[in-house]
């Protein structure tokens, strides 16, 4: 889009073809959330499945993985609270990672109540906390969420220290926010930003507490003035 304005896109059905429950974590202006014909791109989508805390999540795990494989998708992904880091997890990663086309992880708070962010990442064979990549029109940026703040430092959520004063959790750090702003630099394409938690004000209380660094990053990044029409 060399002429127009970069636009983040706010509803997940503009984009994709979502199968299961997901939560889009971005922000847009909806007047520009224009999709073109031909740039769709198709998403299998599951989330807070729970593996270890539901009885079913197996369950609906295959049920969303035969749906999926059943379509043409470009990707699917998983939104967060998967699955412990234990070997009774072992099976139920290895029938996500049967599905033969592409997968994408999002870490969520549960994930780190009975091990290590470091590893949860392991089992799934996750390379990075956060991350980004591109599909077709689109700029696909997933971030992590899921630190404390804890005597000044930014920490790993690990073995459920995430119970603690909600103001003091959920946060996204430092060190990230600038990987963002660099990441939403480099490209031209429309972005999508996900997150297990919400960076909106309609979930106020149970949205990451420093929310407006994130939000900050995305006005910057469209208001920018090679992005303007």
């Amino acid at each position: 889009m060399p002429n127009s304005r970069r636009k983040f896109i706010i509803n997940a059905g503009l984009a994709t073809a979502a199968i299961g429950a997901g939560n889009l974590k971005s922000f847009a202006f909806p007047s520009y959330a224009r999709v073109h014909k031909g740039s769709a791109v198709r998403i299998g989508w599951i989330t807070d499945v729970h593996h270890g805390f539901m009885k079913d999540a197996t369950r609906r795990l295959q049920a969303f993985l035969a749906a999926a494989s059943q379509r043409k998708l470009d990707f699917i992904l998983q939104g967060g609270d998967f699955c412990h880091p234990t070997p009774e997890a072992e099976p139920f990663v290895q029938l996500w990672n049967q599905y033969k086309g592409e997968r994408y992880h999002v870490l969520g708070n549960h994930d780190m109540d009975l091990g290590t962010k470091e590893e949860v990442m392991e089992l799934w064979g996750m390379k990075e906390k956060y991350y980004s990549f591109d599909k077709g029109d689109f700029h696909f940026v997933v971030l992590d969420c899921n630190y404390i703040l804890k005597d000044g430092q930014y920490v790993d959520y690990a073995n459920s220290n995430y119970y603690i004063d909600q103001q003091q959790r959920d946060l996204i750090n430092p060190e990230q926010i600038d990987w963002l702003k660099n990441d939403l630099e480099k490209t031209n394409k429309q972005c999508i930003i996900i997150s297990h938690q919400a960076f909106d004000e309609i979930w106020d209380g149970w949205s990451v507490p420093n929310r407006h660094l994130v939000r900050k990053v995305i006005d910057d990044a469209n208001n920018r003035s090679d992005f303007k029409k």
